[in-house]
Parts: structure tokens; sequence; C-alpha cells
């Protein structure tokens, strides 16, 4: 038996002073503290109106509970048969890579008629990317639709019921087996079989009772789970009061994107029209969508403390003037936001991946011809004084995101963070764009993000040069929510 362990104790000198001296904390004796008595329960709301591509509908939240938490936006994509895209001559169909983000234009939380806070779904992406830990990605993309799911091509069948999973035939493609979306959710992305026939190989299980052979006749409705991401919806200490709130509604406004946004329909012949196909399924509508608001019911004595006294909420917005169209290389972009800002972002898109008869339309993609950052380098520019030395694309793109954020983003979303934790509720930083009379962005970008790429691909399809892309900023600030006499509002406007 040895004594190791001792000589280490013993083995004190004045350094130790500073690390272990009149302690205050032991590692050997869990300590904890008790907390308030609640519960959760989701449950579901419904919007005034119907629902559907391109429209606006509203949600009044209704006073289930003392306070409101997480909100999932619930929503069911419509069937796409095979045949459909025979009689339409389209070749393909598929719905776009994260569906989920790309159906929602915006979203917006209202309180006694005051806009609080507007979100897009873009930003939902961008936030996921910076934010979302490794661990979660996978059911996240499953939630979101993020691949897209199956490819469906033209020809006949009808969906076949299946009685389970076990009793679905399944056909494993050795390339799928080896891409990244293997199994990322139910209905696994699908490619186009090898052998030229109009079919689909694929691999996973049973998606809604639909039959998986090697061979297609529809793609089944696939029900998407959106979460929102407004102050109340991340941190439980900004859960919103409705106890507090006797005299002002709360509302959730949704615009859902176009339907020719959300689609790869591609054309049977070079130059043709999805037209059809398109206002096909956009005649059909969403098959669902609601609300699932997370409800916190408090104990008696913390519930009337919370309708009686006022409340002061340290919140989190987002700012977007809207986006910027940039026609050369060398762009100086005005910054016209408000408040104490956390962090900027932006992209640079090619408008071409917003066009719906190609094969590979990707709403969320920011690359250029070469698959790299658009951004070459940028700087901002504070009342004509450089914030920072001019820095190269790939410091926007992976230094600061590896800096200042959970995960690391896809190429081309570019960051600038004030705070040294933008993620957290804790201030950390801020720069306070309200006293800021010109604030510009200084962009350099790329000669390949305007280029053409002569590379058809399946599709048959050329992407086209183009003379202007699209430059969005986005802003995250700090407000105060401040709650009283059943009333609510911001202590600071735009």
């Amino acid at each position: 038996m040895t004594n190791g362990g001792l000589m280490q104790l013993v083995a004190y000198g004045a350094q130790d002073v500073y690390l272990t001296a009149n302690p205050q904390v032991t590692f050997f004796k869990q300590l904890y503290r008790r907390h308030s008595n609640f519960a959760l329960e989701s449950i579901e709301q419904t919007f005034n109106g119907v629902a559907n591509f391109g429209k606006r509908v509203q949600c009044t939240i209704a006073r289930n509970g003392d306070l409101i938490h997480k909100v999932y936006l619930q929503a069911t994509l419509p069937q796409v048969q095979a045949s459909e895209l025979t009689t339409a001559s389209c070749s393909s169909f598929s719905w776009v890579r994260n569906i989920g983000q790309a159906l929602v234009e915006q979203v917006e939380v209202e309180i006694g008629g005051q806009l609080i806070d507007r979100q897009y779904g873009e930003w939902l992406y961008i936030w996921n990317e910076l934010t979302l830990p490794v661990g979660k990605q996978l059911n996240y993309n499953r939630i979101t639709n993020a691949v897209g799911g199956l490819t469906l091509r033209s020809g006949a069948g009808n969906c076949q019921p299946c009685a389970s999973d076990a009793g679905c035939s399944v056909t494993q493609a050795s390339e799928l087996v080896n891409s990244p979306y293997f199994d990322s959710f139910n209905n696994a992305p699908a490619l186009a079989d090898p052998s030229g026939d109009q079919d689909l190989i694929f691999a996973g299980v049973c998606p809604g009772g639909v039959e998986l052979s090697s061979t297609i006749g529809c793609l089944p409705e696939t029900t998407l789970y959106i979460p929102l991401e407004f102050w109340f919806c991340r941190h439980a200490g900004l859960a919103l009061p409705l106890i507090a709130l006797q005299y002002h509604e709360v509302k959730i406004n949704v615009d859902f994107e176009d339907i020719r946004y959300l689609v790869n329909a591609v054309p049977s012949a070079p130059g043709g029209s999805n037209t059809q196909l398109v206002n096909s399924i956009n005649n059909k509508g969403l098959v669902a969508c609601s609300l699932w608001v997370d409800y916190v019911y408090l104990d008696t004595e913390e519930r009337r403390r919370f309708a009686q006294v006022a409340h002061e909420y340290l919140i989190e917005q987002l700012q977007f003037t809207g986006a910027e169209s940039l026609t050369s290389t060398s762009n100086k972009v005005r910054m016209q936001f408000n408040h104490p800002c956390k962090e900027l972002v932006w992209v640079v898109q090619n408008p071409n991946y917003a066009d719906c008869n190609s094969q590979n339309n990707n709403p969320f993609c920011y690359t250029d011809l070469n698959c790299g950052n658009p951004t070459a380098v940028a700087k901002i520019q504070l009342n004509g004084q450089d914030r920072f030395t001019e820095r190269d694309g790939s410091y926007f793109n992976f230094v600061q995101p590896y800096q200042h954020h959970t995960n690391s983003p896809t190429v081309g979303i570019n960051v600038y963070s004030f705070a040294l934790k933008p993620e957290d509720l804790q201030p950390s930083g801020s720069c306070n764009f309200s006293r800021i009379d010109n604030a510009t962005l200084n962009l350099t970008l790329t000669p390949e993000t305007f280029k053409a790429d002569n590379n058809t691909g399946y599709s048959g399809l050329q992407t086209p040069a183009v003379t202007n892309v699209s430059n969005r900023i986005y802003a995250t600030n700090y407000n105060v929510l401040r709650i009283m006499s059943g009333m609510g509002g911001l202590a600071y406007s735009n």
C-alpha cells in the first residue's frame, strides 16, 4: 500500500495559499437549492384563419396557464403523387432543404397590439447554425426536414399503406449510406436510381405508414416542428407572464412563404414550365397547422406575486432592415440599427439559388461559384472610423463563430460579435447603435459571386451570371419589456 496521496497533501507551500487557504467550497458535498413548485403543459393553439402557403395568420394565445415558455410551429405538408409530375410535364419534385425554416417568411409577437419582436425563417436557420449543440443537430434536422426529404420522379403509382415499419421493404443504396444525410430523419433522403429508371433508391423506415420499396409512388404528408426563438422561448427566467397581462392580449403572427420558394420542381424539357405542378400543390395547401405552447402553472403564492407586482425584463430582439442589392465586388452598406447590439450577422446570396425550376434550389445557400464565402474581406466603420482593421472573410465565417458561439456555421454565414458571449442572456458587451449616426459594413466580394455556372448537372439547367446579389444583415439587441397594471410594453422604441 502506497501513501502517495498523503505525500501530495503535505507538499503544501506559500503558493497554495492562493488556491486552498480559507476554502469556500468542497467538491465532496453536493449542495442544492429548493425551487418553487410549478408544472409544465404543452397545449395546442389554433390560428384565426386558414394557414397556407403565402398567407398571413394570427394566433391569440389563450390564458390556459400563468406563463408561456417554448413555442413550436407545427405544419403538415401535403402529399404529392408521382402521377402529378407526369401530368404537369415535370421530371422530379422535392421540398427544399430546411423546409421547416423556409416555410416561415416571418413570425411576430405582439403584446397589446404593440409589435415586440419579429423574426424570420432565414434567421431561425442562421441562429441554429450558430448555437445548436452538435448533440441536438440530428433531431433538429429531423423535425425541420433539413435535407428536403425524398426526391419524387415522374411516373405512375400510389402510396401503399403498410402495417408497421417491419412490413416496409427497404433498399440499401451505398451512395446514400455513405452520404452525410443517411438516417438523418425517418423518411431518409433519396438519390436517383443509377440505372436511369424513374424510381428511387433510399434507406430508412416507414414514414407515416407509407410502404418503402425500390419504387415510390408519392411523397407522403410530412409533419414539421419549427421551434420559435423569441426571448421567452430561449430562457425560462424570461417566460412571458400572462397572469400579469390582464388587460393585454398576446398574439403571434405568422407569414408563410410563397410555394414557389419551397420546392424543387424540374420541368421534363429544358426551358419548360413547372407552373402547373406548383399551382397544384399550392391549391392543396397545408394539411394542418397550429402552434404548440408550453404553459407554466405556478403555485398559489408565486402566482399571486406575479399578478400583483410590476416586472421589468431585459429581453433580446432581432433587427433586420431589408435586403440590399449589391452590383459590384466593392460595396459600402449602410446599417440603420438602434439600441445596444450584441452582434451582427450577414450573408450574401446569388438570386439564382431561389429559382424553383432548379434541381438544386436551396434558399439557405450562401456560397459563391467555388463553394466559398462570397465575403472576401470586410470591415465595419462607425461614424467614419474603422471599428477594426480589414479582415478576410474566413475570420467572420470561422474565427468569430469559434470564439463566441457553440457551433460552427455553414460557409457564408458571417459574424462580428461585440459581446463575449452573445448566446447568453447575461450582458457581456454591446455597441449602442442608437448613439452612432453612420454605421457601414464595407464588403469586398469574390468575383465568383457573380459568375455563371456552366455545369448543368442532373437538372439540365445552367446557372447564368448575375449583375446583382442580395446582402442581408441581422443584428441582435437588448431592450426592456415593462409589465405593470395588467399591461406590457417596450421601454425603448425604434
